[in-house]
């Protein structure tokens, strides 16, 4: 049996925090316990503490009895750090399986739609981390200050965040074991839990600036020709309702046409159609959200001259139709 389900029907089962839960946990005074509804799985929690304002940790034990099918919709997405324990986490075309030696770091934020699915008798544990854009910033404000790859790979707002997979290695795996043991309590454990969330973090930096693997595709292309394709970026941003050919746009920002899409796909994992695409949509869900507006005079603002073109693509995203969006109602996932 496979269970299916929507991101918002999963949030409003977990609504209800955990009043009754194993008294052989110690809670601190900035944790929350979350069990997971047993008609999900069979039994299970997530610790959630509270680090500092912006910075969360959760550590989990899932126990899921049938294979489930999460539907995630569009959504903004805070940085965010996940290593498994155990278990595994499936996806179906957008991201590679999460477990074994392989981990997850993804930047801020859009996400795109997405299918997650849990196998069926599987036990899954392990940290979940998530990290305001502005809190790592207030840390580490270099990275606003400069132009570093970091900077612009994982501090975005309204575009495509940019995700890797690093490998585990042992000593990051001996940290998320550290800090799920975590041997203090109190304010000595936050400060404790704090230093190794901000260590694992800079291990996953590492990773990736030294793993050819996740960068080969970024290290072909020159320092210039990257500038210019973030400022093919910006120019799509400003025109996406009626944007210039790929041709215009490659003569604008003054590199071949088949140096744009080449490069455009290896910096944001998408064609520029389809980034395009995303823009319109995005934008679409904002006005239809305001209201005061009809379905088509939304779909011929963001630049579609075909209203049947518009709902498909629309839906394909949120998993409504634009009405059932100017009406009201929320993502199905």
């Amino acid at each position: 049996m496979t269970l299916t389900i929507s991101a918002s029907e999963y949030a409003q089962l977990h609504q209800q925090k955990t009043k009754h839960y194993n008294k052989n946990l110690f809670l601190e005074e900035f944790e929350t316990i979350y069990e997971k509804p047993k008609c999900l799985l069979q039994g299970g929690f997530t610790r959630r503490l509270e680090l500092i304002p912006g910075i969360l940790l959760d550590i989990f034990n899932w126990n899921y009895q049938n294979e489930m099918i999460l539907k995630v919709p569009v959504h903004p997405h805070p940085i965010q750090f996940l290593f498994l324990s155990s278990g595994f986490i499936d996806y179906e075309n957008i991201y590679p399986t999460f477990g074994g030696k392989r981990s997850y770091l993804s930047g801020s934020g859009i996400s795109p739609s997405y299918l997650e699915k849990y196998r069926r008798s599987q036990y899954i544990s392990g940290i979940n981390i998530h990290i305001e854009p502005h809190k790592l910033t207030e840390l580490f404000p270099d990275l606003l200050e400069t132009q570093s790859q970091f900077g612009k790979l994982f501090l975005k707002q309204d575009e495509l965040k940019t995700s890797f997979f690093p490998e585990v290695t042992p000593l990051m795996g001996k940290i998320v074991q550290q800090i799920i043991n975590a041997p203090f309590h109190g304010v000595t454990k936050k400060i404790y839990l704090q230093g190794k969330v901000l260590e694992l973090l800079a291990l996953q930096f590492e990773a990736i600036t030294t793993d050819q693997n996740q960068l080969k595709s970024l290290s072909k292309l020159k320092p210039q020709t990257i500038n210019r394709i973030y400022h093919a970026q910006d120019i799509l941003h400003h025109t996406y309702y009626n944007p210039p050919s790929v041709i215009e746009l490659a003569q604008t920002v003054g590199i071949s046409d088949r140096t744009l899409q080449r490069g455009f796909r290896q910096l944001f994992d998408t064609t520029i159609i389809g980034y395009i695409t995303f823009l319109r949509i995005f934008q679409a869900e904002k006005l239809l959200r305001l209201g005061n507006t009809t379905v088509a005079e939304v779909a011929n603002a963001i630049g579609y001259s075909h209203l049947g073109h518009f709902a498909a693509a629309f839906k394909r995203q949120f998993g409504i139709t634009p009405s059932e969006c100017l009406a009201g109602k929320i993502f199905k996932g």
